[in-house]
Protein backbone atom coordinates (compact mmCIF):
# COMPACT_ATOMS: atom_id res chain seq x y z
CA UNK A 1 0.00 0.00 0.00
CA UNK A 2 1.32 3.45 -0.85
CA UNK A 3 0.37 4.83 2.57
CA UNK A 4 2.40 2.15 4.33
CA UNK A 5 5.33 2.90 2.03
CA UNK A 6 5.10 6.60 2.92
CA UNK A 7 5.09 5.75 6.63
CA UNK A 8 8.08 3.46 6.15
CA UNK A 9 10.04 6.13 4.29
CA UNK A 10 9.26 8.75 6.92
CA UNK A 11 10.36 6.31 9.62
CA UNK A 12 13.58 5.80 7.68
CA UNK A 13 14.23 9.56 7.75
CA UNK A 14 13.56 9.64 11.50
CA UNK A 15 16.03 6.81 12.01
CA UNK A 16 18.65 8.62 9.92
CA UNK A 17 18.26 12.07 11.49
CA UNK A 18 15.87 11.85 14.43
CA UNK A 19 18.42 12.67 17.12
CA UNK A 20 20.12 15.52 15.29
CA UNK A 21 19.30 19.18 15.67
CA UNK A 22 18.12 20.74 12.40
CA UNK A 23 20.79 22.63 10.49
CA UNK A 24 20.31 26.22 9.41
CA UNK A 25 19.66 24.98 5.87
CA UNK A 26 16.99 22.57 7.11
CA UNK A 27 15.34 25.35 9.11
CA UNK A 28 15.38 27.58 6.03
CA UNK A 29 13.83 24.83 3.87
CA UNK A 30 11.06 24.29 6.42
CA UNK A 31 10.36 28.03 6.54
CA UNK A 32 10.07 28.09 2.75
CA UNK A 33 7.70 25.12 2.81
CA UNK A 34 5.55 26.75 5.50
CA UNK A 35 5.16 29.83 3.30
CA UNK A 36 3.35 27.65 0.78
CA UNK A 37 1.26 25.57 3.18
CA UNK A 38 -2.25 26.59 4.11
CA UNK A 39 -5.79 25.19 4.24
CA UNK A 40 -7.14 23.85 0.96
CA UNK A 41 -8.82 26.56 -1.08
CA UNK A 42 -7.11 29.41 0.78
CA UNK A 43 -4.55 31.54 -1.01
CA UNK A 44 -1.38 32.94 0.41
CA UNK A 45 0.63 35.97 -0.65
CA UNK A 46 2.26 33.96 -3.46
CA UNK A 47 -0.97 32.63 -4.95
CA UNK A 48 -2.21 29.08 -4.91
CA UNK A 49 0.68 26.79 -3.99
CA UNK A 50 1.31 23.35 -5.36
CA UNK A 51 2.85 21.59 -2.34
CA UNK A 52 4.42 18.68 -4.23
CA UNK A 53 6.07 21.05 -6.70
CA UNK A 54 7.40 23.09 -3.78
CA UNK A 55 8.74 19.96 -2.11
CA UNK A 56 10.39 18.82 -5.33
CA UNK A 57 12.22 22.14 -5.60
CA UNK A 58 13.33 21.96 -1.98
CA UNK A 59 14.57 18.39 -2.42
CA UNK A 60 16.61 19.37 -5.48
CA UNK A 61 18.17 22.26 -3.54
CA UNK A 62 19.33 19.91 -0.79
CA UNK A 63 20.34 16.97 -3.04
CA UNK A 64 24.00 17.93 -3.46
CA UNK A 65 24.62 18.27 0.26
CA UNK A 66 22.28 15.50 1.48
CA UNK A 67 21.95 12.90 -1.30
CA UNK A 68 20.58 10.08 0.89
CA UNK A 69 17.92 12.29 2.40
CA UNK A 70 17.01 13.63 -1.03
CA UNK A 71 16.64 10.07 -2.35
CA UNK A 72 14.25 9.16 0.46
CA UNK A 73 12.32 12.39 -0.01
CA UNK A 74 11.96 11.67 -3.74
CA UNK A 75 10.47 8.28 -2.87
CA UNK A 76 8.05 9.96 -0.45
CA UNK A 77 7.03 12.44 -3.16
CA UNK A 78 6.40 9.62 -5.64
CA UNK A 79 4.35 7.76 -3.04
CA UNK A 80 2.29 10.87 -2.29
CA UNK A 81 1.63 11.32 -5.99
CA UNK A 82 0.59 7.68 -6.29
CA UNK A 83 -1.99 8.07 -3.52
CA UNK A 84 -3.39 11.20 -5.10
CA UNK A 85 -2.01 13.93 -2.86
Amino acid sequence: MPQEKARSLITQLHEMYGNEEPSEQQKHLMEQLELHTHPKGAKDQYGEPVPLDTLELLVEEMAAEHPRTAAVMREILETLKNIGV
